[in-house]
């Protein structure tokens, strides 16, 4: 009777530890799902101010255009179309519809009169889609 009362706990320790391992350790051939977090997170635009170093601006910028580009369906995504002036940010940049385009711009002019020296030579931004949470350019077959 002692023998089965240890195989019984035996069996009850292994079982846990089985449901243990299968629920809540990390199987590296698992694919892996990303969740859109800056969909979660309203994006705020902060104003740049003149004190900030050109490097300051740009990076701050990079980091709002950055922010600015999430999405959970292709309907969530737009372009902000650059060159010109803001050439130096790139031609365009996707971003999601609902991402105020006015104050990325108003940023860029405050850089651009400060800092940029960049000629304009862009085309047009391509349609964009929604891949793994963020905008992208639709590839063209």
């Amino acid at each position: 009777m002692k023998n089965y009362l240890i195989i019984i706990v035996i069996a009850i320790i292994v079982t846990g530890l089985f449901i243990y391992v299968n629920l809540y350790h990390e199987d590296n051939t698992a694919p892996i799902y990303i969740k859109n977090t800056k969909a979660d997170t309203p994006v705020e635009i902060v104003a740049l101010t003149e004190g900030q170093t050109c490097e300051e601006m740009y990076d701050s910028i990079e980091n709002d255009l950055d922010n600015a580009n999430y999405c959970d369906q292709d309907s969530d995504c737009d372009a902000i179309l650059l060159g010109g002036r803001y050439m130096e940010f790139g031609c365009y940049h996707y971003i999601n519809k609902n991402i105020d385009q006015s104050s990325i711009l108003q940023n860029m002019y405050i850089y651009d009169e400060k800092c940029d020296e960049m000629i304009n030579d862009c085309d047009l931004a391509l349609e964009a889609q929604c891949v793994s949470g963020e905008c992208v350019e639709v590839e063209q077959g």
